[in-house]
């Protein structure tokens, strides 16, 4: 039996924004690509994120943020006026 945590994530979702993942104990994690992103790409991310937290129950996030590039202005906004009030 494997005992990593990350053995037994299941991938969701994947775009240019990175990949999203379940893990069975109840939390979504986030793998961002280092790259710069289109709001777009993290709007479209972001959403997925936010199907999987609904679909399965889970209140938990896991990201690293270590190799995200920062956030515009715009994607700040619609992060914090749109999706988390409706996460």
């Amino acid at each position: 039996m494997n005992l990593h945590p990350r053995a037994q994530e299941k991938m969701y979702f994947q775009n240019a924004a990175g990949k999203v993942y379940y893990h069975p104990t109840g939390y979504v994690r986030l793998a961002w690509a280092a790259e710069r992103l289109s709001l777009e790409a993290i709007q479209a991310f972001y959403e997925q994120v936010l199907s999987l937290l609904l679909s399965t129950g889970s209140h938990k996030i896991l990201s690293d943020h270590g190799q995200r590039a920062p956030l515009s202005g715009a994607a700040q906004q619609w992060l914090t006026g749109d999706w988390i009030p409706r996460a």
